[in-house]
């Protein structure tokens, strides 16, 4: 401690004392107590570590406007070949809470992520012209299922395993409570430009518009029971 020669002077002007080595090797001496008693360290922080008084409020994200299929070459969404689909889930989830950008319900982000991951569910619900748009620049993802064919073709660990990665590390706040999913900082961070931004800018725009409950309905029942799953 006596390698910090202006900590120093500036606590003997203050205190009369070098007391930030004094308060330092007393918490040491504590904690060394605390260890040869098998007791916990009291300690002396004011508010706690993870206090939620030292947290930084919720952030504000820009809305950004979605942009518009049409003004897009083909494929411009199409989705990449991938070894891990988890991978691809994670994108789209970060991608969707991204332009959400604030505490949204679970179902909403649900849904958004599964017409995000899986754009064929969602052709049916747009006009023509539209539709039109939305298969050219994602490719034979958007195209609808032959009738008969009613499975989604995603792996089913890989949704659940994107949701608690996203959770661990912080991208994704969940208030169990309120049952909200909410971006995280650490997104920032997170590369999500082309088609997971692309997508689901698009997506979320359409439910804006429509409704939860419009879109929802042109789905299958399995699906709309995968949505309202509370389990991740």
């Amino acid at each position: 401690m006596d390698t910090f020669p202006i900590v120093r002077g500036k606590d003997e002007k203050r205190f009369g004392e070098y007391r930030t080595k004094r308060v330092i090797l007393e918490i040491y001496d504590a904690m060394q107590e605390a260890i040869a008693a098998g007791a916990s360290y009291p300690t002396r922080l004011d508010p706690a570590p993870a206090d939620p008084a030292c947290c930084h409020p919720p952030r504000e994200i820009a809305r950004r406007p979605p942009t518009i299929p049409a003004s897009l070459p083909d494929g411009a969404w199409a989705e990449p070949d991938v070894d891990d689909p988890t991978d691809h889930e994670i994108a789209v989830l970060a991608a969707v809470l991204k332009a959400v950008g604030a505490p949204a319900p679970m179902r909403h982000v649900r849904l958004a992520a599964l017409l995000t991951r899986e754009p064929r569910l969602l052709t049916p619900s747009l006009p023509a012209r539209t539709a039109a748009d939305w298969r050219r620049v994602i490719g034979d993802a958007a195209e609808p299922l032959p009738p008969g064919v009613a499975r989604l073709q995603r792996p089913a660990y890989a949704w659940g395993a994107a949701v608690r990665q996203l959770r661990g590390s912080g991208g994704l706040l969940e208030n169990p409570d309120l049952k909200t999913w909410a971006p995280g900082p650490v997104l920032d961070d997170m590369h999500t430009a082309g088609w997971p931004d692309g997508r689901a800018g698009f997506v979320l725009e359409v439910l804006r518009e429509r409704g939860d409950a419009e879109i929802s309905q042109t789905l299958r029942d399995a699906i709309q029971e995968l949505i309202r799953a509370e389990a991740a």
